[in-house]
């Protein structure tokens, strides 16, 4: 799930199960109420783990199972998809997602264990993080990004412009298999 800093509006990821069609679904977060199903044509084989706005709400970021999909908003079109340069090529299994305060788009890959960092247009620029288990992922407040390793069971605190490891925020024994980070918006709904 993700909110629309523009337009307020929560996109849910799902699939229909009788036909196993992946749909985003854009609900209006003040009343509840349905609104549309969003580039729904464009989502078919897709098994989307995780979504992301940029910081004008123009641009959604959708983890697919090999790759993560750029869609325009306001065109409700697929402009391309985004995947690292890996030296020693494995399988890329994005499962996390999450848009920097500079609007470069941070992947979290559970298969490789890595968080990848790619420029606002796309481009690979490396990695942030090796050795982690990435479910979720989320900037906070303050600019770092805080990542929940379900392997650790921890919640990691990045600063993304160092790649330094900041602290383990969480640590292991007060959570297991953590799935989901949210700090409060900046939009108000």
């Amino acid at each position: 799930m993700a909110i629309n800093p523009d337009s307020g509006n929560l996109y849910i990821e799902g699939m229909r199960i009788a036909d196993r069609v992946t749909q985003l679904v854009v609900i209006d977060s003040r009343s509840g109420a349905y609104l549309e199903t969003f580039a729904q044509g464009d989502l078919k084989g897709t098994v989307p783990c995780s979504l992301a706005f940029n910081a004008d709400g123009s641009r959604l970021y959708v983890s697919d199972a090999d790759v993560v999909k750029c869609y325009d908003v306001p065109a409700k079109k697929m402009l391309g998809s985004i995947a690292p340069v890996q030296r020693n090529p494995s399988p890329f299994s994005p499962v996390s997602v999450a848009v920097g305060p500079d609007g470069g788009i941070f992947v979290g890959d559970k298969h490789n264990r890595k968080i990848w960092r790619f420029d606002p247009d796309g481009l690979p620029r490396g990695e942030v993080a090796a050795g982690v288990n990435p479910n979720a992922m989320q900037f906070g407040p303050n600019g770092h990004l805080f990542v929940a390793d379900s392997a650790s069971s921890q919640v990691v605190e990045y600063d993304v412009a160092t790649g330094e490891k900041i602290s383990d925020f969480v640590r292991g024994g007060q959570l297991k298999w953590p799935d989901g980070l949210v700090f409060k918006p900046a939009v108000t709904v």
